[in-house]
C-alpha cells in the first residue's frame, strides 16, 4: 500500500515538473499568473501518548511506539492580493494530495512488528496568508513581480484534510478529518519566464487523529494521537 501511494504522489510531481518546464520555455516577458503548481516534501513527526497492552499470558506485555517519517504532496493553488499603500497580504487556497509514511510500530514480542500508516493518502485543501513589504497589483511581469517578492514573508494558513479510504490502514481506528494550524516564511526567486516560492512550514496538527469510542484493540494503547510536520514546499508561478 506504500508503495502505491508513493507511486500515486510521485506522478503528480512528474507532471507539475512538466508543466513547469513547458511554463519556463515561454517568453521572458510572460505576465505573473495567480495559478501556480506546487509540490512538496514533508517530515511527520507523530505525538502519541501510549501504554502497554497484554500480548498474552506466554508472550508478556507489549509496546506501542510512534515513527515519524517522510512524506510529499503536490497541488494546484490560486492566489490573489489585498494590497496597500506601503505593505500587501498575499492570500491562497488550493487544493493538494498528500503522502504521509508516519505510523505506529505495535511490538507483539513476536518475530515481525506490526505497522500502521495514520492517514497515508489525503485531500487537503490549505488555505495561507503572507505578508509582504512591498505591494504588487495583477498583471505585471515576471521580473517585476519577483524583484518585490526578493524579501522573506512570513506565512500563516489553515489546512484541512481528508484521508482517502482507499490508502487507509486497518488500524487503528482514525477519525475521517483533521486540521493543521501551518507557521512558517517564503522568498521568491526569478527563473528564465516563471518565479520560484520556496517555503518552509511547521503544521500544527489540531484535531485528534483517533476515533473517539472506538473498540478497536489497536486504539486502546493509544491516546491522544497527533501528526505534526515540517513541509519545504516548492510554488511556480
Amino acid at each position: 500500500m506504500k508503495l502505491k501511494c508513493i507511486a500515486l504522489a510521485c506522478a503528480l510531481m512528474s507532471a507539475s515538473a512538466q508543466v513547469c518546464a513547458q511554463t519556463d520555455s515561454t517568453s521572458a516577458k510572460a505576465q505573473h499568473t495567480p495559478v501556480s503548481l506546487q509540490f512538496a516534501f514533508n517530515y511527520g513527526m507523530l505525538q502519541a501518548n501510549t501504554s502497554a497492552f497484554l500480548v498474552s499470558d506466554s508472550l508478556g506485555y507489549g509496546s506501542v511506539s510512534p515513527i515519524g517519517a517522510p512524506g510529499l504532496s503536490a497541488g494546484v493553488f490560486y492566489e490573489g492580493r489585498i494590497a496597500g499603500e506601503r505593505s500587501e497580504w498575499t492570500w491562497r487556497a488550493g487544493v493538494e494530495l498528500q503522502y504521509s509514511g508516519a505510523f505506529l510500530e505495535y511490538d507483539k514480542k513476536k518475530k515481525n512488528k506490526e505497522e500502521y500508516a495514520i492517514h497515508p493518502l489525503s485531500a487537503q485543501l490549505p488555505i495561507q496568508f503572507a505578508w509582504y513589504k512591498n505591494p504588487v497589483y495583477r498583471n505585471v511581469d515576471i521580473e517585476l513581480y519577483s524583484r518585490t517578492r526578493s524579501s522573506i514573508a512570513p506565512v500563516l494558513g489553515l489546512r484541512p484534510g481528508f484521508p482517502l479510504g482507499f490508502a487507509s490502514s486497518v488500524h487503528p481506528e482514525l477519525n475521517d478529518y483533521f486540521a493543521y494550524a501551518d507557521v512558517g516564511a517564503e522568498m521568491s526567486f526569478k527563473l528564465k519566464s516563471n518565479v520560484m516560492t520556496l517555503q518552509l512550514t511547521y503544521g500544527r496538527d489540531l484535531l485528534q487523529r483517533l476515533a473517539t469510542g472506538s473498540s478497536d484493540e489497536y486504539n486502546i494503547p493509544v491516546s491522544n494521537l497527533f501528526l505534526h510536520q515540517i513541509t519545504l514546499r516548492a510554488s511556480f508561478f
